[in-house]
C-alpha cells in the first residue's frame, strides 16, 4: 500500500460540505407585466420538483419551498428576461431534502420557455401559455409536458432527454 493511499478519501472529505436538512421555508414572489410583451422564462433546477403552468395576473406568480439554504432558488428579472436557478448542490446532505417550485405564468405575454432540469420530477401544462418555443434538457427523473391549448402562432419545441422518463 502507498503512502498517497488515503489522498482520494482526504480530497472527497474536503469537497463536499455536509449540510442537514432542516424546516421547509416558504417564499412567494411575484413579477409584475411593466407592459412586458414577450419574455424568455429560463428555469435551472438540478435536483427537485417544478411545477409550471399559466393564470398568473401578472408576468409571474412564483411559490418555493427548500430546506437547504443552498436550494434555496435565485430569481433574477431584467427586461424581456425571468431567470430562476438553485445556489447550488454540491457536497452531501443528511436527511429528507426539499425543493420545490410552482411557477404560474402570464397567458397573454409571448414566452420563451428555457428548462434545464439535473433530477426529480417536473409537470409543465404550458398549453394555455403565449409560447414562441420551448427548449428542454433533461437529466434524470420524470417530466411531463403538456401542450395542448389553442396556439396564437406556431412554435418550435426541442427536448433533449438524458435518464429516465418523459
Amino acid at each position: 500500500m502507498t503512502k498517497f493511499a488515503w489522498l482520494p478519501i482526504a480530497v472527497l472529505v474536503a469537497g463536499c460540505s455536509g449540510e442537514s436538512a432542516g424546516e421547509i421555508k416558504r417564499e412567494q414572489q411575484s413579477l409584475e407585466l411593466d407592459g412586458a410583451e414577450s419574455t424568455r422564462v429560463t428555469l435551472t433546477m438540478e435536483a427537485g420538483e417544478l411545477k409550471v403552468s399559466g393564470g398568473a395576473m401578472k408576468l409571474m406568480d412564483a411559490e418555493f419551498a427548500y430546506n437547504i439554504d443552498r436550494l434555496k432558488p435565485v430569481v433574477e428579472h431584467r427586461a424581456g428576461e425571468i431567470e430562476i436557478s438553485q445556489t447550488g448542490m454540491r457536497g452531501f446532505t443528511l436527511g429528507n431534502t426539499v425543493s420545490r417550485w410552482d411557477l404560474r405564468l402570464n397567458n397573454g405575454v409571448a414566452m420563451d420557455v428555457i428548462a434545464k432540469l439535473g433530477a426529480g420530477e417536473a409537470d409543465l401544462n404550458l398549453g394555455d401559455l403565449n409560447l414562441r418555443s420551448v427548449e428542454m434538457s433533461i437529466g434524470a427523473g420524470e417530466v411531463q409536458v403538456d401542450l395542448r391549448g389553442t396556439p396564437k402562432r406556431s412554435y418550435n419545441v426541442r427536448v433533449q432527454g438524458g435518464v429516465g422518463e418523459t
